[in-house]
């Protein structure tokens, strides 16, 4: 893949993923900022078209990771099948991890040894028609702080989301990528909680003005300040100045175990829109072949 590509690979990827933000220029400039070290970023053309792409990598602990879409008007045709066979060549017998949010994409993986670890529901909220109540704590958007301020407060909310096995290592790079440098990343409309010159509680956003909607990237509260409704303040901050600002639709993502998060999110309106379960591979799992095409959802990169 080049940067050449971003437009070609956008129309393709979105429409695989509606959950998806990317724009041509945003993911144009992910492609001009060069891989992490460890990644490999695929397409596959027929008759001269770009009808998949695939990335993938490596993480800091060791542990693999890929994501795959083909263009449903091409699958079956063993495309999703060579782009698997060329990634798992490359990254070898190690753990991998992947996502997918349809049923041929469960089937693919499932047919190549993978086991479910996860499960999460994408949850939709029409900003126009939202009842938003003024935040009863004071927020500021994120812009209004140095970004590596909520470096170890995202740690931290990196590290306590509920799941059923290990977790990828957050690092300062993986900070670095996912955060300072994201082009999506909307600083106006994300907000944070400062007490005595300190971020205690932020929530991120991602946004896509031109289509009007955005998707919360991570909420995190200091785990010394939980059970006092910062969550529910910097969500709600968030939501009012994404609705501010002309957005329409804002969505998130929770893992079904993380109870608090979920309560939040229904109390300000959110509803279900898609499910996403995570996958992964053991070392030495055995894989057989299967014609599907995979449509495993992870967050681009």
């Amino acid at each position: 893949m080049t940067p050449k590509d971003a437009s070609q690979v956008v129309r393709v990827a979105n429409r695989i993923d509606t959950t998806s933000l990317q724009t041509a220029r945003t993911f144009r400039a992910l492609l001009e900022g060069g891989p992490a070290e460890g990644t490999e970023r695929l397409v596959a053309v027929v008759d001269g078209a770009i009808v998949a792409w695939a990335p993938s990598g490596i993480h800091d602990d060791g542990s693999g990771w890929l994501w795959i879409g083909v263009d449903a008007a091409h699958r079956r045709r063993g495309i999703g099948t060579a782009l698997f066979d060329r990634i798992e060549s490359r990254l070898g017998a190690r753990h991998l991890r992947t996502s997918a949010g349809d049923v041929e994409g469960r089937a693919f993986l499932e047919h190549r040894g993978f086991g479910r670890t996860n499960v999460s529901s994408v949850l939709a909220l029409d900003l126009e028609r939202a009842e938003l109540p003024a935040p009863a704590i004071d927020t500021l958007p994120v812009s209004a702080v140095d970004i590596d301020a909520i470096r170890l407060l995202y740690r931290e909310g990196h590290d306590d989301v509920p799941s059923e096995s290990a977790r990828a290592p957050f690092t300062d790079e993986r900070f670095r990528r996912e955060v300072v440098e994201a082009e999506l990343i909307d600083r106006e409309v994300s907000s944070v909680v400062v007490e005595n010159g300190e971020a205690v509680a932020f929530t991120l956003v991602l946004a896509n003005h031109e289509d009007g909607r955005a998707e919360t990237q991570m909420t995190a509260v200091r785990r010394d300040r939980r059970g006092r409704g910062l969550a529910y303040a910097v969500k709600v901050a968030s939501l009012r100045r994404a609705r501010d600002a002309g957005l329409r639709t804002m969505l998130t993502a929770n893992d079904l175990g993380n109870a608090p998060m979920l309560a939040v999110n229904r109390k300000l309106g959110f509803t279900a829109s898609v499910v996403v379960e995570d996958y992964e591979r053991r070392t030495g799992t055995t894989t057989s072949p299967d014609s599907a095409s995979p449509t495993t959802r992870t967050s681009a990169r």
